[in-house]
């Protein structure tokens, strides 16, 4: 049977690839989400978050729980932080593409 760290993200860097993937399939998709506000990536947190602590297992992914941790430098994070912190990561790793970068 394969291990926690086998089967889910360990980092942010690899749960963001993979919420990229998922969550932005279109480059209009893409573009829509680096631009979001922060009040709009907080509400779209609130919709999208129980997919995230489900798909990445966060009550039980220790690994990517202190990567996120760590990214926000903080010493401990609760899975709903951790939730906000991908999707933050998400776009910051989307504005600083030269695609979107073309594209506005």
């Amino acid at each position: 049977m394969d291990s926690i760290e086998e089967k889910f993200p360990r980092t942010v860097a690899a749960a963001i690839e993979i919420l990229i993937d998922k969550l932005t399939a279109t480059p209009r998709e893409k573009v829509k989400f680096a631009n979001m506000s922060k009040s709009a990536l907080v509400a779209y947190n609130k919709t999208i978050e129980n997919y995230i602590v489900t798909e990445f297992r966060l009550p039980g992914n220790e690994p990517l729980m202190k990567s996120c941790a760590l990214l926000a430098n903080l010493s401990r994070i609760d899975i709903h932080q951790a939730s906000y912190i991908l999707l933050h990561a998400m776009q910051i790793k989307l504005l600083e593409t030269a695609f979107l970068k073309l594209m506005r």
